[in-house]
């Protein structure tokens, strides 16, 4: 006799109670689902995505080569679409490096005459003087932002003799990118010239300063003629810059030495330029004041010094400190 197998089978859920159960579970579920894929708690203030700033920055350099015993301007230009912010440059210093071109009686220099905003406010321009008997190489940048807007060159002269200080100062309203300086001679190159300090000015008005120093004016020659440039614009705002010191250690009789240190910005904030002080102007020279790690962030600007003997055959080198001071602006966001 076969057995037949007896099939259960579950009982109807008949209960009020059974069915609250099941409705609450399920409601449970529903929730932790919409917790989970994050539609039920709204973003936090904090957690939102910031703003892209209106324009960024890009870095365009040009390269000359000024012969010997000659003086070149080299300019550097933004594209179409874009609006100069400022610039720098840099160049070579073979005339720093040997003993035998020290011992003439006094350094030799690579005067930069200028290193400035062009008065229409388009390009960078630089000007070297090689007191030198061979060429040297010289690289201008232009740095530039990624939108136009209305921007202005300001500028301030003065001086013949001795020490001269003249200040740019921006519109009210308008604040400063970056700045540079300019001198003319009327009757050749002033061999004592030297541009002690070209750095932003940012009082009541924004702006730019220059202090130079150089020899008296002999006969017939008015001197030097020593301006103040200021790149201007209502654009952006007033960032926070921190100065960096640098030094040149001292050296021997006939010996060159140098010293070199980057700025950047901090908090966001955009490098648009930069200047520096140096607190021995008659001994120490400036061949770099330019943007460099240009391709990754965060940009920088570096600063060199060199420091050479007050008379090569006679006397020591004794070194000299600056500051390389740089200009952080805040870029408005979209």
């Amino acid at each position: 006799m076969t057995t037949q197998p007896t099939l259960r089978t579950s009982p109807r859920i008949s209960s009020p109670r059974r069915w609250a159960r099941v409705a609450v579970v399920m409601g449970l579920a529903a929730a932790l689902a919409v917790c989970a894929s994050g539609l039920a708690t709204p973003a936090r203030a904090d957690e939102v995505a910031p703003l892209l700033p209106r324009f960024t920055f890009t870095d365009r350099v040009v390269w000359g080569s000024v012969p010997a015993a000659a003086t070149l301007t080299t300019v550097a230009g933004c594209r179409e679409g874009e609006q100069l912010v400022g610039g720098g440059y840099s160049h070579l210093t073979p005339a720093y490096r040997g003993e035998q071109d020290l011992d003439a009686g006094r350094p030799p220099r690579y005067a930069v005459q200028a290193s400035r905003p062009a008065d229409d406010g388009r390009t960078w321009l630089v000007t070297l003087l090689n007191w030198t008997p061979g060429p040297i190489l010289v690289t201008v940048h232009a740095e530039c932002a990624s939108a136009t807007f209305p921007t202005e060159v300001v500028s301030a002269g003065g001086g013949a003799d001795g020490k001269t200080e003249v200040r740019a100062q921006c519109p009210s309203g308008l604040e400063v990118t970056a700045g540079g300086w300019g001198v003319r001679t009327v009757a050749g190159p002033d061999p004592s010239f030297a541009v002690a300090s070209s750095l932003p000015y940012r009082g009541d008005l924004a702006g730019w300063q220059v202090v130079a120093s150089h020899g008296p004016a002999a006969e017939g020659n008015e001197g030097s003629i020593v301006t103040s440039y200021a790149l201007c614009t209502a654009e952006v705002k007033r960032g926070a810059a921190v100065a960096v010191p640098v030094t040149a250690p001292s050296g021997g009789k006939a010996e060159a030495t140098s010293g070199s240190v980057v700025a950047s910005c901090a908090g966001g904030d955009a490098l648009t330029g930069a200047g520096y002080r140096l607190d021995e102007p008659r001994t120490l020279v400036v061949p770099d004041l330019d943007p460099v790690n240009v391709v990754t962030a965060p940009l920088q600007w570096r600063l060199t010094v060199v420091a050479l003997p007050y008379n090569a055959g006679s006397s020591v080198n004794p070194g000299g400190t600056g500051i390389l001071m740089p200009v952080c602006v805040q870029v408005p966001r979209l």
